[in-house]
Parts: structure tokens; sequence; C-alpha cells
């Protein structure tokens, strides 16, 4: 065994209902190395991960810690080998101080001492450069500070083994290049990262190693030194030629075109028409101007655009006319703490509508979300209940049954399946084919190019802010589209 070798799992194995979510995985951790996980949604990634942490077991497999067997593996017995996780979803309290935070769940103590505490809090934050007030309430910083509440967790108490699920995805342009910074320094302090990501930029920017996933396999495990963007983009699409069967022109009459949306130095489209009746999809390598067409639609950064629904200028009203599946579920679309007829309400159409000469109806409101809780099948008690006590699928599907419900012609779906399982990603898909189906436009921006393939109908490359090329369903393959999303066959 490799001095620097911590971590080895052997033979990893684990299956949901029929399906394979890891597939005698091969996977080694070295001491004070940057280790990328690439794959796209639903490739196994975050399973792994959990597997590695004690949530999940496997069903088949070893995992050697240091040469020897650690199986069977619970969270807390994760946590006495120092191996640590940062979710995408933060697992933090408002109503708490930073420093309560960090120690919550990590000291025994019934009596504390505050100022020993912050103390040891600072000593890490100089350590590493973070830079997070430790008596600030939660409620009063930002997503990068939260990250770093997160990570102070783990280095509290000296975790070697640090796994971060999608650290970049939230985050502004200034504090992802802080957070690399900060990964530079727990690599040369010997600690070992993780971290699942998308984006091929950021993989050869800081990581060392990169372990590629397809449907639970592991693809490649690739020295970054010794490969190239090209060569990464073709091992994940090695299926080659892979097509997809084309399905009958639709007949339903009706179009959305963006006329232009212009943000100077990032997006520059024009006469993007999609059809009545057919799924539109977006496909790029993450960064090349995905987010900011979608904000930019939404008025949330300024720009220039056009925006025309069958002969008719929605630019202004644009809200009024789209139903949005957001990708960010928990900062764009619910409030977790509020039970599932307040989150009904978030949807301003919905407020319109369960009101009556200036009052909300209460039983109005509650007989909606029966019907979006009994026609979506969301796993709840009642409506009263929280829905930070739902599963991510049942969050989402929730969100498509309130953000359909008023039947509105448009849908834009941003990463629609981000963060869910097999069974739920499913549903999803089934929502929006049968949404097609029944004439609904629907725009899908996405970052997995498997979703693309299995629901859209046609399907644009986004490249440095354009749309580059447009691919017909019957002209579908992994090779074509992933050359294009690397801009090398531009129009």
């Amino acid at each position: 065994m490799s001095q620097r070798l911590i971590i080895e799992l052997n033979n990893i194995s684990k299956v949901f209902g029929n399906s394979y979510a890891n597939k005698n995985v091969e996977l080694k951790i070295n001491k004070g190395e940057i280790l990328s996980i690439l794959g796209e949604n639903g490739a196994g990634k975050t399973t792994l991960m959990r597997i590695l942490t004690g949530i999940y077991s496997p069903d088949s497999g070893e995992i050697l810690y240091k040469g020897e067997n650690i199986l069977p593996l619970d969270p807390e017995k994760a946590r006495t080998l120092s191996i640590g996780m940062v979710h995408q979803h933060f697992l933090l309290m408002d109503n708490l101080q930073v420093w309560e935070n960090i120690v919550l769940g990590n000291e025994e103590k019934i009596l504390l001492d505050k100022k020993k505490i912050i103390e040891k809090i600072r000593d890490i934050e100089e350590q590493y450069s973070l830079k997070v007030d430790p008596e600030k309430f939660i409620r009063d910083i930002g997503i990068g500070l939260k990250q770093q509440v997160e990570l102070l967790k783990l280095l509290y108490r000296d975790f070697d083994i640090l796994i971060f699920d999608e650290p970049t995805a939230l985050l502004i342009p200034e504090e992802i290049e802080s957070l690399y910074e900060i990964f530079k320094k727990l690599r040369l302090a010997g600690k070992s990262i993780i971290f699942i990501t998308h984006k091929l930029d950021e993989i050869f920017k800081i990581a060392d190693r990169v372990v590629t996933l397809s449907k639970g396999e592991i693809l490649g495990d690739i020295d970054i030194k010794n490969t190239s963007k090209n060569e990464l983009i073709n091992l994940l699409f090695r299926s080659g030629k892979r097509t997809v069967n084309p399905v009958p022109d639709s007949d339903f009459n009706g179009h959305l075109t963006i006329s232009y949306a212009n943000v100077k130095g990032k997006l520059n489209i024009k006469d993007l028409n999609i059809r009545a009746g057919e799924v539109f999809g977006i496909a790029g390598i993450e960064g090349n101007g995905q987010k900011t067409l979608f904000d930019l639609l939404f008025k949330i950064i300024p720009g220039e655009k056009r925006v025309v629904f069958n002969g008719k200028d929605i630019t202004n009203d644009i809200r009024d006319h789209i139903a949005l599946i957001p990708e960010d579920r928990h900062h764009e679309s619910l409030i977790l703490q509020y039970d599932l007829k307040k989150n009904f309400l978030l949807n301003s159409s919905n407020l319109k509508e369960s009101g009556q000469w200036g009052f909300i109806q209460e039983k109005r409101i509650s007989k909606k979300v029966r019907t979006i809780v009994n026609k979506m099948n969301v796993k709840v008690m009642n409506e009263e209940e929280n829905m930070e006590n739902l599963s991510g699928g049942n969050q989402q599907k929730f969100i498509l049954g309130r953000e359909l419900l008023g039947e509105k012609a448009i849908i834009i779906a941003k990463n629609p399946t981000r963060g869910l399982d097999f069974e739920s990603t499913n549903f999803v898909h089934n929502f929006i084919i049968k949404k097609r189906n029944e004439g609904k436009v629907i725009l899908l921006i996405s970052t997995e190019l498997e979703e693309l393939m299995k629901i859209s109908d046609r399907l644009g490359v986004i490249f440095r802010g354009r749309i580059i090329k447009v691919f017909e369903k019957a002209d579908f393959n992994t090779i074509d589209i992933g050359n294009a999303m690397l801009g090398l066959k531009e129009n």
C-alpha cells in the first residue's frame, strides 16, 4: 500500500430498486490531494460520497481506511475517522451565531467556554484564510460565508478527509476564487479534498486528479497533468455516436421567440424560436451563459431582451406567462420553515387567485394544496407540515404542481433534477414530457447532456454566450454535441 493512500473503495455497489446507483466502484483517496468526482446527474457521485460518510450502506464491496476494512460504516464512525462532508444544501441553524453552529454536536460539555471556542475558531480561520465573524448570526451572512461555516465545523474537529458536493454551484466568481485558495491551503496542510462537480474549468484549475462516473460506474481515474478538456469530455461521452430516435413533429400551433437577449461580454442570443409542443434543450459546459440567460429573462440582472409569445410582446410581464421549475429549490422557490400552504402562496399568481375582497381564503388554499399533493403524489402528512420535513424529490414534486396549477403555456426549467434520486428524476422527466404532449412551450436549461438528449425534441448548444448550433432529435449524438459544447464545431 502506498504511504500516501488513506482510503480505498473496492468493488462498491449500491442498488435502489432495480437500478445500480454505484456498480463495482474502485476508488483510491490519497493524503494531501484534491480529487474531483465528475459525472452527469444520476451518475452516482453523491451516492458514492454518502456511502463514504456512512449515510448509505453499500450492498457489496469493502472500504479500507489505512489498510483496514471499516465496514459497516455509519455517520458517527465516519466522524471518528475524520471523514466529513459539506453538503450542497447547508445544515445550519439561522437563529444561532456562527460559533454556536460550529460547536453544535462537536462539544460534549454542558457549559461552554465561548471565549476559548472563538479563539480556536479564529486560529483556524487565520491558518486557512477564512473570513467569517464567529459572532454573526447565520441569518445575516451570505452563501459563501455559510459554506465557510460548514467547513469550519469540520476543521474544528480536525477532520482530514473533506468532501464537498457541488461547492461552487451557488457562489459568485469572487467567492469561487476564494474557495480555490482555501482548497490549496488545505492540501498543503495534508488534508484530502474530494469535490463533486460538473465544471470542467474548475477541475483543470484546482484538481490533482479526476474520477469520472457514468451510470454508477467508473469510466476513468486520471491525473490532471496527463489529460486535456477534449480527452475528458470524450471519455464522458465514450458511447460514441449514440443516437436517439426522432419523435413526430408537433401538431400544436404557437411559439415563443427570444428575439434578442444581450448582456455585454456574457450573452448574445438572437431569434431563438421554441415551438408549442416541444422541449427545446440548451446544452453547454457550465459557465457559458446558461445562468446569464435565465437571470436576464427573469430580471435578476440588467441587460437587453425582447420576448414574444404568439405575436405578443411579453418582455415586461414574463412571469405572468411562464411557469418556472428552479435549479435551487431551497433558495429560489421554497421557504423550508413554512408549511405547504404558505409555500403555495409564494407563487404570485396563486396568491392572487386565493383571495377574495382582499382576504386570503384558507379553505380555498387548503383545497388547492390537497389537489397538488394528490395529483403529484407528494408524500406528506398534511398541508400544514413544514416543507423542510419533505425529501428533495417531494419538494420538487410540490413545486411542479404549484407552478403548473394555473396552466401557463410556457415552462422554463433550469437543472430541474439536480440533487434528486433516480425515482424523483424519472418523475420530473415524465412530467415534463406530459406537459410537452399537452402543447406547452418548454425551454430546458441543463448541464446534464444525458437528461437533455432523453427529453428534448431539439437541442441548442451554448458556447461563450451564443447558441452556436441547433441539433434536431434525429441528429442527437454524444460526440457531435460534446464537440460543439467545446466550441470545436462552431457554425
